[in-house]
């Protein structure tokens, strides 16, 4: 597969029908087949009225190499500690 562009929102963005109509039109400007997306901003999207272009769903997995995991919990733990002093 090869990306023929890609177009970025913000975090947290709620789609509406008009930006998957300037995708379309964006993909069929660069030639692409269809659409990518990922299983997060597919939850806010299954409910449009989407393209006719193939759109694929990207599922994302994290995996930690060994020794990952007690650095990922000092650091949700610094994190949470922090937000809830605020």
């Amino acid at each position: 597969m090869d990306v023929a562009a890609l177009v970025e929102y913000p975090d947290h963005h709620w789609f509406v029908e008009t930006d998957l109509e300037e995708l379309a039109r964006h993909a069929a400007v660069v030639g692409a087949d269809g659409l990518i997306t990922t299983e997060k901003d597919w939850v806010r999207l299954r409910e449009l009225r989407l393209p006719t272009l193939f759109l694929a769903v990207l599922l994302v997995e994290l995996h930690l190499d060994a020794g990952g995991e007690p650095l990922l919990l000092q650091i949700l733990e610094r994190t949470l500690t922090a937000a809830a002093r605020r």
